[in-house]
């Protein structure tokens, strides 16, 4: 857990050129009590405005708010919409010196009407033909300037014109010369204007246009996450939502993320947040698996908020202490388990090695904190796992694969053992119930864990998968399963 917030605290340190599509979002707050004799419409009273930065500006507005420099690349119309947005800008301190005005064009603008907590409808201007021969060169001008101050770049592509067969090329020459970074948060319909960037962070209906494969299944999910990195020679992460994320690095095998219970108030923006949490992780010296859980712990924070929100330092490494809080020493959880047995709640203990995370844990720990009132959950140490399977094993270390299961509300508590069986842990928490999977055999259990669980009446129970769960665990790793 150090070592993320270690990371994180490196933020403030980075600078972050962010090229892509900038528009203006306009929020018309109100309350509807008629319908208005005109139209079969309801009437809106406004009861006030707000003017929030949108498209990539939303990027550089996430990285100013967790501490970075963006260095912001793109277009706006010179208009009173363009001059809004640039006060904007000015009002939340991004600079605006690779900005162009075109008197050619209208600023974006996106601006959503709502009335009590529900948005009515969305009314957008903008203009849809390509840029001009001068506008891009123009853009190239900036986009040099820009590159060459900063530590990564973030293309934030909406499809709106910026990112296009001109810009995109002449992006990747010069990043190519500075050993630097990009980050595509990517359009479907310029595929291949992304091959050899470094990441690209489709959410799952955008990974499935760029594949052109349904997805139904894991399985699917598999094949679109291979055709991606194959086809473009990038490493990938599909956001789902609340169900988290997938991370495909080229040679290595992928893992899933899964995402923390929260109440959704609004999604808006927080694609945007990722990027911009994975690109300052990654300059900051962080594997692209600890980005994503740094980024999904964030995603987590932004969609609790309403409207297109962002999110500080302070707020992820809160948000962090409280899974880490869930880590004990077995002198801690022993403290604990008696305290909840003179509670008279009952306590479940299982283990295993959680290696790589996957749907099939999930279930399997929802299912076994149904039994109980308290799970503790016995995860192996990374010596333990490489005495037991080798070399190149975990996948993930002890601090990734307890952070994800932090994340989780049925984990209650979790204590690292670095032996082959857990017969002192159980001995120490004295649990009511010892849970497993079906895929364990409960005839190969060890004549020690045996003797503590007779000891302490604790009962062995076999929790079943659901046939969903019996296919992945045909096709996954069976050094992965509990």
């Amino acid at each position: 857990m150090k070592e993320l917030k270690d990371f994180i605290n490196s933020f403030s340190k980075k600078k972050v050129c962010v090229i892509g599509d900038l528009m203006l979002d306009k929020y018309i707050y109100g309350t509807v009590n008629r319908i208005s004799p005109e139209a079969p419409v309801p009437v809106l009273r406004v009861v006030k405005e707000d003017l929030v930065p949108g498209g990539a500006a939303n990027v550089a507005n996430n990285l100013k708010a967790l501490g970075a420099e963006p260095h912001l690349v793109g277009l706006v119309g010179n208009d009173s919409a363009g001059t809004e947005w640039l006060e904007l800008m000015k009002s939340c301190g991004i600079q605006t010196e690779y900005i162009i005005e075109s008197k050619d064009l209208r600023t974006i603008q996106k601006i959503r009407i709502v009335g009590h907590n529900q948005q009515i409808t969305r009314v957008d201007y903008e203009d849809t033909a390509d840029l001009s021969s001068k506008i891009n060169i123009l853009l190239n001008e900036k986009i040099k300037l820009a590159v060459q101050n900063s530590d990564v770049v973030i293309i934030s592509d909406y499809g709106k014109g910026i990112i296009n067969p001109t810009t995109m090329p002449f992006i990747k020459t010069e990043c190519k010369k500075l050993g630097i970074k990009i980050f595509v948060d990517p359009k479907p319909n310029n595929k291949e204007l992304y091959k050899d960037t470094y990441l690209i962070t489709p959410n799952i209906k955008e990974a499935t246009e760029l594949s052109k494969i349904e997805y139904s299944d894991k399985e699917s999910l598999i094949k679109i996450g291979n055709n991606l990195i194959t086809s473009l020679g990038t490493n990938l992460i599909i956001t789902k939502s609340e169900e988290g994320m997938s991370v495909f690095e080229r040679d290595r095998e992928h893992i899933e993320i899964p995402t923390k219970a929260v109440e959704v108030f609004d999604v808006s923006g927080a694609g945007d947040t990722v990027i911009s949490l994975i690109a300052l992780s990654i300059s900051s010296g962080a594997s692209l698996r600890d980005s994503a859980i740094i980024a999904n712990i964030g995603a987590g924070i932004v969609v609790g908020k309403k409207g297109t929100s962002t999110l500080t330092v302070r707020e992820l490494i809160s948000r962090l202490d409280e899974s880490s809080s869930k880590v004990k020493s077995i002198e801690e959880i022993k403290t604990i388990s008696e305290s909840v047995r003179s509670k008279n709640k009952k306590i479940v203990w299982t283990n295993g090695y959680f290696d790589p995370m996957h749907s099939g844990h999930i279930y399997f720990l929802k299912k076994a904190k149904e039994k109980a009132d308290v799970l503790v959950l016995g995860l192996n140490s990374d010596n333990s796992i490489e005495k037991a399977l080798g070399q190149g094993h975990p996948f993930l270390d002890q601090s990734q694969r307890a952070e994800l299961l932090s994340s989780l509300e049925a984990v209650d508590y979790i204590v690292f053992y670095d032996e082959q069986d857990a017969s002192k842990y159980i001995d120490a928490i004295q649990p009511d119930i010892y849970a497993k999977g079906e895929d364990y055999d409960e005839n190969k259990i060890n004549d020690k864990e045996r003797e503590i669980l007779d000891k302490h009446n604790t009962q062995l129970i076999i929790i079943k998968h659901s046939e969903n769960i019996k296919n992945l665990i045909k096709n996954t790793n069976k050094n992965a399963l509990i």
